[in-house]
């Protein structure tokens, strides 16, 4: 073969070849470009801001596996259940508020003891709001008493602990062993709200840090609802906060806002309707409004569920019909970014809890029941 045919194969082999090579980038390229992101993402003054667009309703059913809750029994009668969790043994502990008792149950439902009466002395509550395990040890926010309470595994008391300036209420232990304490924001002594959404104590309860700005309102009361929020501790020690009324989710690290996620939701929020009436000192306060979210939940890989409320449309009521729903689940990686909304049916919660198996328990807040599901991720 001379040159000049070599030389003209050679040409022809490395056209082919460039060919090929810009026909696999142009798939890979109508490949990514068909990928529709469904969020924004901005870095501002150190702080990432994510906004998630709608996503479609996904298709999954949770499917339920336990119930705990039976009106024709004593041991499954609850008024207001304010926390929900399990210890390492996997048995599950009922805060219920207005009862001023924590309720036991095994792992298959069997009643096992009652923790707790109303009262001021010890082992007795006035509106306990958390509950929390750690070194063998149950700690327990008694929310009106202003203390926490801390028992054994057999629910034997152990001891009482003050707050210096501060009242026991939603409460997370982290994994560096620390107790972050959700502040109650609106004193009605002073009329004046705190500073501050959370304060840190570390085992003998000696304060060590705070962090979490409260949004300001006129009146103090308003500053209150528009604070109302839910909180979690991931396995980075990272606080992650969902406020009821606002359309927001807040992630704390080293006590410093990192990051802010918002998305689209499903109805129009309204204001709240906040009404205030005082004389010699004295207020009366009244709110309506309709939450944006409720509960918030982390699972064992940093995925943040958070219950939100969703306004159904006329033309979906009718596929609806009797399965019809008013709270979605969303579910956003450790990243914030939303990946699913699973329409919650059949019941109304308001708080949510997801054990080490990553199954989620839900609070039936009409019914006033526990219901455990299967892990849907």
């Amino acid at each position: 073969m001379d040159r000049e045919k070599l030389k003209q194969r050679t040409n022809k082999r490395s056209k082919m070849k460039k060919t090929i090579l810009i026909a696999i980038l142009l798939v890979f390229l109508l490949s990514c470009s068909s990928k529709k992101e469904y969020f924004t993402k901005e870095i501002k003054d150190g702080i990432t801001y994510i906004h998630n667009f709608k996503l479609p309703l996904s298709d999954i059913d949770l499917e339920p596996e336990l119930i705990i809750g039976n009106e024709e029994k004593d041991t499954e009668i609850f008024s207001q259940i304010s926390d929900i969790k399990e210890d390492n043994n996997r048995n599950i502990y009922i805060v219920d508020r207005k009862n001023n008792e924590i309720k036991v149950f095994s792992n298959e439902g069997k009643f096992v003891r009652i923790i707790g009466r109303k009262g001021e002395g010890p082992a007795e509550f006035n509106e306990p709001e958390s509950i929390g395990f750690l070194n063998d040890k149950i700690f327990v926010s008694d929310t009106e008493n202003r203390r926490f309470q801390l028992f054994d595994m057999k629910g034997n008391f152990i001891r009482t602990q003050k707050l210096e300036d501060d009242i026991p209420e939603r409460f997370e232990i982290s994994s560096d062993n620390q107790i972050h304490n959700k502040s109650i924001v609106f004193r009605f002594g002073n009329n004046q709200p705190e500073n501050l959404l959370f304060r840190i104590y570390d085992l003998d309860f000696n304060k060590i840090g705070e962090f979490g700005s409260l949004r300001q309102f006129k009146e103090p009361f308003e500053t209150f609802v528009m604070n109302i929020s839910s909180f979690i501790i991931d396995s980075k020690n990272r606080v992650i906060v969902n406020f009821q009324v606002e359309n927001k989710i807040q992630i704390f690290e080293n006590n410093k806002l990192i990051k802010q996620i918002k998305r689209e939701l499903f109805f129009k929020p309204t204001k709240p309707d906040i009404k205030t009436k005082g004389s010699d000192g004295s207020y009366n306060f009244s709110a309506s409004y309709e939450p944006i979210s409720y509960g918030l939940a982390i699972d064992t890989k940093d995925n943040i569920y958070v219950l939100t409320s969703y306004e159904i449309k006329s033309d979906e009521k009718e596929k609806e019909d009797e399965e019809y729903f008013s709270i979605i689940l969303e579910i956003y990686n450790k990243d914030g970014i939303l990946k699913q909304a699973i329409p919650i049916r059949g019941i109304s919660p308001t708080k949510i809890y997801i054990n080490k198996e990553n199954k989620i328990y839900l609070i039936d807040s009409d019914e006033m029941k526990v219901i455990r599901y299967k892990a849907v991720l």
